[in-house]
């Protein structure tokens, strides 16, 4: 963390999204993140995208991150969560989106989460 990273492009992670397992982002300055950029992470289990300034997060963000447990999303400025971006996360076992400007979500949102 405590770097001034401002996105996450598609072409992110492209050399090594066959081996990745943890990834620390927070404390960036992240604005965007490319949704096919983290989508192919499929060993991914720890993702800390905390401190940054995210808004907004594609439903396909973690279409395919099907090991993800731990995801931090907190202190951003994320208003709106699409109702289908944490429907294959089923391992998921924390998710942290305290100290966001969440407006409102869909109660489907969370349905698949233990």
């Amino acid at each position: 963390g405590k770097n001034k990273i401002k996105e996450i492009n598609q072409s992110t992670f492209r050399y090594c999204m066959e081996h990745l397992k943890n990834i620390y982002l927070n404390q960036n300055q992240i604005e965007f993140i490319d949704e096919n950029s983290i989508n192919f992470l499929n060993k991914l289990i720890y993702l800390d995208l905390s401190q940054n300034r995210l808004k907004n997060l594609s439903e396909k963000t973690f279409e395919n991150t099907f090991e993800l447990s731990y995801l931090n999303l907190s202190l951003n400025k994320i208003e709106y969560i699409h109702r289908n971006l944490f429907i294959n996360l089923l391992k998921l076992k924390k998710l942290d989106l305290s100290f966001n400007l969440l407006i409102s979500f869909e109660a489907s949102t969370f349905s698949n989460l233990n």
